[in-house]
């Protein structure tokens, strides 16, 4: 009785920290393709977890619990929630909804229409913003976006872009396209600067279980001139990098850009943090910094959607 009452003793924390795993896949329950990256979570807990490049996933749970609940979340599509027995395997078929921003297994979708408020902290206070998705307009699967700022005197800020269809044709890297104008005027710093540029964004979801932020490459033309009359402008080709990622999970979710351009005698950096909230709805903050000009913009904007 003794040797069983220690044998009992010696394994409690075991038996007590005993796990098993509920795995599976999650699918577009329309294309039944994988679905990378969907937020599987023990409901009511923070134990959870993300798929992988094929959808697949293996979650750790108590081998003490008889039945488990589990929450899918994927942006873009239905959230799920489903109640499995501890142990099991299973197929998960997201429905894709049609009013998000992201559908159809994860390849973004653009809003038809979306018009917004900036304002600069510094140099050109009062602006607005316009996006044309090109899937309405002009049946194409393009976008148009344009921004413009002025202190309704000298100073103004203009840009415009392009983005292009998503080119997928290199494995699991996809490859997005994107071709930017921008001129900026300002009185205190005395310059005028314009710019043509195109970026190509490259994205491979994952390796392994950490997940990858977007790549940003390009190239272009810019033309410096200062204000001052006796000076002389300067003009040339350069180089972009940068970065894309989205942090925190949903509702809560941002997304950040941060990129660089080499000119021929200066540096061009460009960053911007943006939240979604209320569906619909985005605020931000964007920066611009080149040689004498820095300016810090605040942005919300109202998006419109069609069914996809």
């Amino acid at each position: 009785m003794r040797l069983l009452l220690l044998l009992c003793i010696y394994l409690f924390p075991f038996l007590a920290f005993a796990q098993t795993t509920v795995s599976g896949r999650a699918l577009d329950a329309r294309s039944g393709a994988g679905l990378p990256g969907v937020t599987v979570l023990q409901t009511g807990t923070l134990n959870g977890i993300s798929s992988d490049a094929e959808g697949g996933f293996s979650l750790t749970v108590p081998e003490t619990l008889y039945s488990v609940a589990l929450t899918f979340h994927y942006s873009g599509y239905f959230s799920q929630h489903l109640r499995v027995a501890a142990g099991s395997s299973l197929l998960v078929r997201l429905m894709p909804d049609k009013n998000s921003l992201v559908a159809d297994a994860g390849v973004m979708h653009y809003p038809y229409l979306g018009v917004g408020l900036s304002s600069g902290t510094r140099y050109a206070p009062f602006g607005a913003t316009l996006l044309l998705g090109g899937r309405h307009f002009l049946h194409l699967p393009i976008s148009a976006t344009g921004s413009y700022q002025t202190n309704f005197s000298r100073n103004h800020s203009l840009l415009l872009g392009l983005v292009l269809p998503p080119i997928k044709q290199y494995g699991r890297i996809t490859v997005n396209e994107e071709i930017n104008y921008q001129h900026l005027k300002a009185v205190a710093p005395s310059l005028r600067f314009s710019s043509y540029t195109a970026t190509a964004k490259l994205q491979k979801y994952r390796i392994g279980n950490l997940r990858m932020p977007i790549l940003l490459l390009g190239a272009g033309y810019g033309r410096y001139q200062s204000l001052q009359s006796d000076a002389t402008s300067e003009h040339g080709y350069g180089y972009r990098f940068g970065l894309q990622h989205d942090f925190l999970p949903y509702p809560f979710r941002l997304f950040a850009t941060a990129q660089a351009t080499r000119w021929p005698t200066f540096w061009q950096w460009q960053g911007q943090l943006t939240h979604p909230f209320a569906r619909h709805f985005q605020v931000g903050i964007e920066g611009n910094y080149l040689r004498q000009y820095a300016e810090v913009s605040l942005t919300v904007s109202r998006y419109f959607y069609k069914g996809i």
